[in-house]
């Protein structure tokens, strides 16, 4: 058990608490405990866990309000983020490397690509 966290929490608790009590000070560590040990594996998520990818989508959309739909519907797509847009390239945050493969030529682009053809956007 990590006792520098889990004081932390207590600590957090009794600025939450605003009045200091026998009973909200035992209350209070008791709840900071159950939810230390809830959480403990959340805290131990570190680098070594993650399969983290940054990759750089070039799409051939030439439209801006295209470009903002493509980027939004990635940002949509859970574990995934879009960073920035400058001209032609999309960077793309991903938690997942798989996931950042089937970013290239994805069938909403190419839908998006069709539509721009079709409305001379």
């Amino acid at each position: 058990m990590d006792y520098r966290k889990l004081g932390l929490f207590v600590l957090f608790w009794l600025i939450l608490a605003q009045t200091l009590s026998f009973e909200r000070i035992a209350i209070g560590t008791l709840i900071c405990v159950a939810v230390y040990l809830f959480n403990k594996d959340l805290q131990s998520f570190n680098q070594k866990n993650r399969n983290l990818a940054l990759p750089n989508l070039n799409t051939k959309l030439k439209n801006e309000f295209n470009k903002t739909v493509l980027a939004n519907s990635i940002t949509l797509t859970p574990g995934t983020l879009t960073l920035d847009s400058t001209n032609d390239k999309l960077i793309i945050h991903c938690l997942d490397k798989e996931v950042a493969k089937g970013l290239e030529n994805s069938k909403f682009e190419q839908m998006l690509l069709k539509k721009e053809e079709l409305f001379n956007d």
